[in-house]
């Protein structure tokens, strides 16, 4: 059985861990043709900026696939999804 400075030093080293992880994997934006960002797309209006760091980000690529194919849909936007660091 481990004490409890033991289980505090493993949880401080888990939580570590794993934040470095979920830092490092990549986001998803989508990028417009005209070089602008999809910021967001609500009661039937679409906002879009220049600036990456407005962008609207998708924690996985279906997400942002999905939400790209109702962009055409509705607004016949095309874009492409990129991937995006922080």
């Amino acid at each position: 059985m481990i004490g409890n400075s033991e289980a505090m030093i493993s949880l401080n080293i888990y939580l570590k861990f794993k934040k470095t992880i979920q830092m490092n994997k990549p986001k998803y934006i989508l990028f417009t043709s005209d070089e602008k960002y999809v910021v967001e797309y609500l009661l039937r209006q679409l906002i879009l900026s220049e600036s990456i760091t407005e962008a609207l980000t998708f924690d996985n690529q279906e997400s942002a696939i999905g939400f790209k194919k109702m962009l055409v849909q509705n607004c016949n936007l095309e874009c492409s999804v990129n991937t995006y660091i922080e």
